[in-house]
């Protein structure tokens, strides 16, 4: 099989009441069916005159007999600046092909559509001024808005192309949708006005290049080249039909390439209905085939009551890596004419992705294409801020390469909405569609649903809701993904987003209940851009204590950040860790161990002379731990720099995680009354956005931030507290750097025997050191010279407790 894609257009898919209320006219015998044989060495060219305003028409029947090498079936220009029908793979499995219309990297329309390997496909491309349309055995498959700096006066036929053409049509003028319908699986009697080239070939027999008459109004005569001079015109069997077409009126009909969504038995249903209005034919035929082979037919005999005769018919298609093709026929003693195809149809999970920028931003590179992954209508230019266009309301294949732009184009779904799609297809083998309507550089409120038109297709709303609604996928999404907030500021962020989480949920209802859950998946932002601070990302981390079915993602931890967006490798890990969190909620994954990102519970001192700080976390892992310090912009960064006091920074000696648990070691006693987790956005001191060391639980997902959580005081813990008199802990040590040297400063209230203990990263014990620990206050500066480079542990341990230190000796 091939793949077909078109390369100047937009899209317009078919929904609701789609009618076909045209005066069709008489078909003519097909004669003894012909085509031109292509063997990728010879092309045919002639010369053509044409403006970049010009409208004209593209018509052919194709026969591809082999797939992998690109060509060109009928192009104008050269291979790089032209544009017109074009077969080639473009990252898509072998046994696929695209069409692309356009001398760009991507088709402008975005979509593909597949060209089963022998077998005869209709195409046809229409440009109207600066729109284009595009046409696969007569249903519309694309349309966009483009217009060309140039158009050659060279016209290119079959190059490199390995199989049939045939019924070779050039217009100089745009057919309507019933004109192309009508005369699909008919000749055109010569002469027809705007027919400039016209080549049927079936009446032509194996001869030169020079003796393939131009049936049409006068193209300049063919040259043929690669090829001695020489062509073959072989037998075609083509799908031609002398017969009258019927007037149909089709209600429910299904648009190429789209999306169900399945039910809990793993199915949906198409449903094809409509009337027809011409009397004389013996049966409706309704077929269902699956990957290309015929699985159902059923037909039913018209019954004209007032001259209409209404038809219904339905078929369960599965969600699984399979393609199904519906197609309506009717059909008169023997002879049978389709009318409408809806071909390439899936069956799996849809999600929405929502936001602003680093929810849709692309990856310039990321080609990965595949059948079953998918998506519907465009994201506008200006990052999705422009008015959206109505007609644009057709399937193609999801991407996220950034051809057009970083943050639009058609069947765009962003780097990490596609790495999901990527995940779920090839782990689970369910097609699945993502419908992304993030907009760059909005905060919150540009969100807001307009009261008095919630479709206002000028806004972000209404424009997502939109395509939600003419994808039929509305009430039908498993998710909705929120990254957004890098643009809004404080606490007061909670009740903006729950106003419009009220609105989404009066605008998007579930109708899947019975099947799945809906989630809501909140990412909770981190320093960069220009808001996103910490008041913004304390709201987020405390939406899901009020909004059911919540999950929240951290970015935190997660590397590649450039200050506001991501490189590729930030995005793609964006998309494996909410892929293993949607694995766990939607496909029974099993791994789904510390998902969740660590969530602080409580502060409190850790003793009562207010000299450390005891974090604790909502999920209980013996595994938390704080990410090495490091160099980053020419600074040494300490986890010590992500804490606020009060908020101020500058107040911890040392952070140590234990038991699941932070120790924060401070300079002395205090009495801050809150503590903050990663400052607003920069580094003390600094205009360097603040990228870690971070809190990570045991798998490596960073700790949420949080924003001033109250301290409380110091608690004894009973199961711990030794036989110290008045219940006290035995003794008290905190890491500090005096005159450049790590010192230990210990504090006990009876004189005790205890070890000091260097260990390295590998647990190696490095220097072992007897203490005798005196009544009250004592320091024991180290000795940093014989100690290796590189991160060390200090263990102070005596009297049944033991006390971890992590510092980096230079």
């Amino acid at each position: 099989m091939c793949y077909l894609r078109v390369f100047v257009l937009s899209v317009m898919g078919i929904f609701g009441a789609l009618s076909f209320d045209v005066g069709f006219e008489n078909s003519y015998a097909a004669g003894i069916g012909k085509a031109i044989s292509f063997d990728g060495s010879n092309t045919l060219e002639t010369q053509w005159s044409a403006t970049s305003n010009s409208s004209f028409t593209f018509e052919c029947w194709v026969f591809p007999t082999s797939s992998g090498t690109p060509c060109y079936l009928i192009y104008a220009g050269d291979t790089t600046s032209g544009f017109g029908f074009a077969v080639e793979t473009n990252g898509l499995p072998k046994t696929y092909a695209t069409i692309n219309v356009g001398g760009q990297t991507e088709p402008v329309t975005g979509n593909s559509t597949r060209l089963p390997l022998r077998t005869w496909t209709h195409l046809a491309i229409v440009k109207d001024s600066n729109l284009w349309l595009f046409y696969r055995n007569g249903m519309l498959v694309g349309r966009r808005h483009y217009l060309p700096d140039s158009i050659s006066s060279n016209l290119f036929i079959g190059h490199n192309f390995v199989g049939l053409l045939s019924e070779i049509k050039i217009w100089s003028r745009p057919l309507s949708d019933s004109e192309i319908r009508t005369q699909i699986y008919s000749e055109v009697p010569p002469p027809r006005p705007n027919l400039e080239g016209y080549w049927c070939t079936t009446i032509d027999s194996t001869q030169s290049y020079s003796q393939l008459p131009n049936h049409g109004n006068g193209l300049p005569s063919l040259t043929c080249i690669n090829s001695s001079g020489r062509i073959n015109i072989v037998g075609a069997d083509l799908p031609l039909v002398a017969l009258e077409r019927p007037i149909i009126r089709l209600t429910d009909f299904p648009a190429h390439q789209q999306f169900f969504s399945r039910d809990a038995s793993g199915f949906s249903t198409v449903l094809v209905r409509g009337t027809l209005e011409t009397p004389g034919f013996d049966s409706i035929v309704f077929e269902t085939w699956r990957n290309d082979t015929l699985m159902r037919s059923l037909a039913l005999a018209p019954a004209l009551v007032g001259g209409i005769a209404p038809f219904s018919f339905s078929s369960p298609i599965h969600a699984e890596l399979s393609q199904y093709t519906v197609r309506l026929l009717v059909k008169k003693e023997d002879l049978v004419l389709p009318v409408a195809e809806g071909a390439d149809l899936v069956s799996g999970d849809a999600y929405f992705i929502n936001g602003q920028s680093n929810a849709h931003s692309s990856v310039f590179g990321y080609t990965w294409r595949n059948p079953f992954a998918r998506s519907f209508g465009i994201q506008t230019p200006n990052w999705n801020l422009e008015p959206y266009d109505p007609a644009d309301t057709s399937w193609g294949l999801a991407n996220a390469d950034g051809w057009g732009e970083w943050f639009s184009g058609p069947y765009f779904t962003g780097a990490w909405g596609l790495r999901i799609q990527e995940h779920i297809v090839e782990t689970y083998g369910i097609p699945v569609c993502i419908i992304n309507g993030a907009a760059g550089g909005t905060d919150i409120m540009a969100h807001y649903r307009n009261d008095s038109d919630k479709y206002d297709l000028t806004t972000v709303y209404g424009r997502a809701l939109y395509r939600l609604k003419q994808s039929s996928l509305l009430t039908h999404l498993r998710a909705i993904f929120w990254y957004q907030g890098e643009y809004d500021f404080g606490l007061g962020y909670y009740g903006r987003f729950l106003k419009l989480y009220h609105q989404w949920n009066e605008d998007i209802p579930y109708a899947d209940t019975a099947v799945a859950k809906r989630t809501l998946y909140i990412f909770q932002v981190r320093p960069g851009c220009t808001g996103g601070d910490a008041g913004v990302r304390e709201a987020q981390r405390l939406l899901p204590d009020s909004i059911d079915a919540t999950t929240l993602i951290a970015t935190s931890a997660i590397y590649g950040f450039w200050g506001c967006h991501y490189g590729w490798n930030g995005y793609f890990e964006i998309g494996d860790r909410t892929s293993a969190v949607v694995s766990r909620d939607y496909y029974g994954c099993s791994d789904s161990v510390l998902l969740d990102p660590p969530n602080v519970a409580a502060v409190r001192y850790g003793d009562s002379l207010h000299r450390t700080l005891r974090v604790t976390f909502r999920q209980p892992d013996p595994g938390l731990r704080v990410t090495q310090d490091s160099i980053y912009e020419g600074r040494y960064r300490r986890i010590e720099d992500a804490f606020l006091l009060d908020g101020e920074t500058g107040r911890v000696d040392s952070v140590r995680a234990t038991n699941g648990e932070l120790l924060l070691f401070l300079h002395g006693p205090g009495q801050s009354h809150t503590l903050t987790y990663v400052p607003d956005r920069y580094y003390p001191n600094d205009t360097i956005v603040f990228e870690g060391p971070w809190i990570v639980n045991g798998r490596g997902i960073g700790a949420l931030t949080f924003d001033s959580i109250p301290i409380g005081d110091y608690v004894p813990d009973t199961e711990s507290a030794g036989t110290a008199p008045g219940g006290g802990e035995n003794f008290q040590c905190q890491l500090r750097f005096l005159l450049g040297r790590p010192t230990l400063l210990i504090h006990s209230v009876h004189a005790l025997s205890a070890s000091l203990l260097i260990v390295d990263e590998i647990g190696r014990t490095i220097s072992s050191i007897p203490l005798a620990i005196v009544v009250g206050d004592s320091g024991i500066p180290l000795d940093l010279d014989p100690l290796p480079a590189g991160p060390l542990f200090v263990r102070v341990g005596g009297a049944g407790q033991t006390i971890t230190f992590r510092f980096v000796n230079p």
